[in-house]
């Protein structure tokens, strides 16, 4: 398990601009499959918060030096506070790293990786699908005729 690794960077025209959700999306699920994080962002892996257990009674110093803490992997569906901590960060930054203007997007940076991930959807997901379909049109509409360059054509079908 390492912490250190940051998470993917994508070059800048793959970056979120609100109009790509379609690849983006599929480019982030792919990143956290990748890195086994998939569960932060469908709420999967939740926060083993410390409020949540209850209170232990106090124990010896002699007690708390034999106490060890294992350390899960990343796919791990149950990690402890701080690799939970570490993790959804993760999460978190490889959303907003590869988001060219999140505060503009109107995205919830706070909280855990799946609230931002569902700020996200919530505003672009169903857009995104009126956007493919009105694309596909345009697509379907496209011709070719004697004086049009061919390569030109090409390149337009391809941005459509």
């Amino acid at each position: 398990m390492s912490y250190g690794s940051a998470p993917l960077f994508f070059v800048d025209e793959d970056k979120f601009d609100s109009t790509n959700w379609i690849a983006w999306s599929r480019n982030i699920n792919i990143a956290v499959q990748l890195k086994g994080t998939t569960g932060y962002l469908d709420e999967i892996i939740k926060n083993p918060s410390i409020s949540k257990l209850p209170a232990l009674p106090p124990l010896s110093p002699k007690a708390l030096t034999s106490i060890t803490t294992t350390k899960t992997n990343w796919e791990s569906l149950t990690p402890i506070l701080n690799e939970w901590n570490v993790q959804n960060a993760w999460v978190i930054a490889l959303l907003i790293y590869n988001t060219k203007n999140p505060v503009g997007l109107g995205i919830n940076m706070d909280g855990s990786a799946a609230n931002a991930w569902k700020s996200y959807k919530e505003r672009y997901e169903e857009a995104s699908d009126m956007a493919c379909q009105y694309a596909e049109h345009e697509l379907q509409s496209m011709t070719f005729s004697e004086n049009d360059d061919f390569l030109t054509f090409i390149a337009n079908m391809r941005v459509k």
